[in-house]
């Protein structure tokens, strides 16, 4: 059988016994109520032990209501979408991610801010910006 232990708990139906890679024993049986019991014989500590597992697989729906939806369609919209302009849509430049260590970055964030305020005390000095005698 090709198929590892795991595989044959989740498998609907039926009764069914094996062993594990690690050579203990289990059992699992599903109920009429589709609820799967697992029954492991598990090997520890020089002694053993006896696991039951019980597993209830539960499926979850969600309903949509037509005329909730409706309704949602015939809000009033607000903000830039009222406008119905063609600034919803924003292309920008791609920008760099920036991986690394915390330390690194901060150390590059850092410099580059140094480097734009050493522009811009020059650009204020070669403009004249300093008020002097």
């Amino acid at each position: 059988d090709s198929k590892n232990w795991a595989d044959m708990v989740e498998d609907d139906g039926g009764e069914e016994a094996f062993e594990t890679p690690t050579g203990d024993k289990v059992e699992c049986k599903t109920l009429e109520d589709g609820t799967k019991v697992l029954t492991e014989i598990v090997s520890k500590d020089g002694g053993k032990f006896k696991v039951t597992k019980y597993m209830k697989t539960i499926k979850k729906e969600k309903k949509i209501y037509p005329a909730a939806v409706e309704r949602q369609k015939r809000w009033v919209k607000f903000g830039k979408a009222k406008d119905n302009s063609a600034e919803l849509t924003v292309v920008c430049e791609p920008s760099k991610l920036e991986l690394g260590k915390k330390e690194e970055i901060d150390k590059t964030k850092m410099e580059s801010e140094i480097q734009k305020m050493v522009r811009e005390v020059s650009i204020a000095v070669a403009g004249g910006g300093g008020g002097g005698a």
